[in-house]
Formats: structure tokens, C-alpha cells, sequence
């Protein structure tokens, strides 16, 4: 027996701590999910249950068989085929940016196939609980929102086969609310951007033009655009993310808006992301030294990329 990749997810509370392998025992290869707390029992039960809710609400979307279930683990189906993010690193790596760009699309049609409402999502307490509990981005206005909340659907967690037919390989979280399909496209893109971030900045061009929408973190003009955000919309579903992410970790690194800039700047040109960097742009532009200025950036830098390092917790 191979174990051929593992995931231990130590900084979730013991609630909804799940582990992952992948083992290959001669011939047959498997995913194996397993709890190490009793407390996280009814999360992995959630899981299978999850399967059966998306199977009834959506189209076109194929799951790994669930080979052995019990109190404690599942044994799953390996599917041999790459996801939409490693299709789009390769692509970049190419340079073949079009192609990159129908594989953004691919995600936003995989979306378009989950049965939707127009529906004010703060009129769901449920909705308020999980995202902004203390009403700070409340509104009245409807939106376009997947009737179930499936934010397992992001570009590492969809593969896709031989005949470009989507397979969603996690569905630990799904929350049956309604749930904006702009802030799960925008979550997967901004997990998908953090990922590929160094790739991002190298290929950066005029033929692949990026905008800076957080601090020193870029993504493509063509795929942002896509999603016809503004920065407060930016500003406010990171906050949803970090106070979702604040109930599934251990440690709560709060939310700095600050991270996110008033208005992004468009870049066209291989963008270095190294302290030294920005030290060296601080000091040359704005002619600082050693002191609070200085602190402030080194301070800012450190703070988001303890904020990106930590990638998704789901």
C-alpha cells in the first residue's frame, strides 16, 4: 500500500476537522476521508448527504462513487483526471491566455446549470449567521443566488474528463440558503488567484493584463471583469469569506479592509512579489527610512500573506 498524497487539516476546529489520503493498493487507487473526533462525525455524515442535495438541484455535474461509509471514514472513487486549476497553470505557462480564459468561463457555466432564484440573501437568518453576523454589509436588494449554497464548487476542487464533463470531488461545504453566485465565483477566482499568484505576476503583460484589487495581490483583468465586481462588492465578500472561514478555524485572524485597494490599478508588466520589492518602491517613490512608514509596509506585507499562505480552509 502507497499513500500517495495527504492532508491533515489541523488548524479547523475539531468539529469539522476531516483528513484526506490517497492510497494505492496494487492496482486500485482510493480516496479515503476520515474523522480523528468523534465531534466531526456529523460533518462527515454531511458530506454524503450533501452528494444527494446538489445531485436534485443541479446539472450535468458528476461525483466519485462512495465506495465504503461509516461512522468514522469514507472510502471514494479516484478520478484520474486534472482539475480546472492545474488546466489553467499549464495554460499560463504556455502562454495559451484564451484558453485559460474559457477555463474561467467553464466554472461560471458549471454554475449556471445549479437551479437559481432572484432572492434578497440577508432575508435568510441563516444567510446573516454565517457571512455577517453583525449586519455590517446588510442590504435589500435581490440577487441572482444558486438556491443551494454550494461553495465547494471552486477551480481545485472541479476535474474535468475526457469529454469536458465537470466532477465535483468535495462537497463538505453546502449550505441549503441561498447564496449569491457572484461571491462563490469570486471566492473560487480569489482562491484560484492565490494559487497561481507568482505565475499571475510573471506572465503579467499587455498581452495578459492584470489589475492590483488587494494589496500586492493581482488578478487578470479578463477574469475579474467577468464578474462585473466593484471594489465595495470586492471589500464585502472578503469579509463574507473571512467570517465563514472564522467558524471552521481555529484561530481567528480577523478581517483588515484595508487589504483591499479604494480603486485597482491595472498592471501590464511582470510584477515582482517579494518584500525587498516593495521596501525598495517605498523608499524610491515616497523617499522613506526606517520608521513608522517603513513598518507600516513591512507590517501590511507579512499581515496578507499570512492572510494568503493560510489558501482556503474548505
Amino acid at each position: 500500500m502507497n499513500i500517495l498524497f495527504a492532508k491533515s487539516n489541523n488548524h479547523r476546529k475539531n468539529e469539522f476537522r476531516i483528513d484526506t489520503v490517497i492510497i494505492k493498493n496494487g492496482s486500485q487507487t482510493i480516496v479515503k476521508k476520515y474523522i480523528k473526533d468523534q465531534l466531526a462525525q456529523n460533518h462527515l455524515e454531511k458530506y454524503v448527504d450533501n452528494i444527494k442535495a446538489i445531485k436534485k438541484k443541479t446539472r450535468g455535474i458528476v461525483f466519485p462513487k462512495i465506495l465504503t461509509q461509516s461512522h468514522s471514514f469514507l472510502e471514494i472513487e479516484y478520478m484520474d483526471f486534472p482539475s480546472l486549476e492545474l488546466l489553467i497553470e499549464q495554460s499560463l505557462i504556455e502562454k495559451k491566455f484564451i484558453e485559460a480564459n474559457n477555463y474561467i468561463s467553464a466554472l461560471q457555466d458549471i454554475l449556471d446549470n445549479i437551479d437559481s432564484i432572484s432572492v434578497c440573501p440577508y432575508d435568510n437568518k441563516e444567510f446573516r449567521l454565517n457571512f455577517d453576523p453583525q449586519n455590517k454589509y446588510r442590504s435589500w436588494k435581490k440577487e441572482d443566488c444558486c438556491k443551494l449554497g454550494i461553495l465547494d464548487i471552486d477551480f481545485d476542487n472541479v476535474l474535468m474528463d475526457n469529454h469536458d464533463k465537470p466532477i465535483l470531488i468535495d462537497s463538505e461545504w453546502v449550505l441549503n440558503i441561498p447564496i449569491p453566485k457572484k461571491f462563490i465565483l469570486f471566492r473560487a477566482l480569489f482562491y484560484l488567484c492565490n494559487q497561481l499568484q507568482s505565475i499571475i505576476a510573471t506572465y503579467c503583460s499587455e498581452d495578459f493584463p492584470c489589475y492590483e484589487v488587494l494589496l500586492y495581490f493581482l488578478m487578470p483583468v479578463k477574469w475579474f471583469d467577468a464578474l462585473k465586481l466593484s471594489q465595495n462588492e470586492v471589500r464585502k465578500y472578503m469579509y463574507f469569506e473571512s467570517e465563514f472561514q472564522n467558524k471552521i478555524k481555529l484561530i481567528n485572524h480577523g478581517f483588515d479592509p484595508e487589504r483591499i485597494l479604494k480603486k485597482k490599478a491595472i498592471i501590464k508588466k511582470r510584477y515582482s512579489l517579494s518584500l525587498e520589492y516593495y521596501l525598495n518602491q517605498n523608499q524610491e517613490e515616497e523617499k522613506v527610512t526606517i520608521g513608522p512608514k517603513l513598518l507600516y509596509v513591512i507590517e501590511k506585507y507579512y499581515k496578507l500573506k499570512g492572510f494568503l499562505m493560510g489558501k482556503k480552509y474548505d
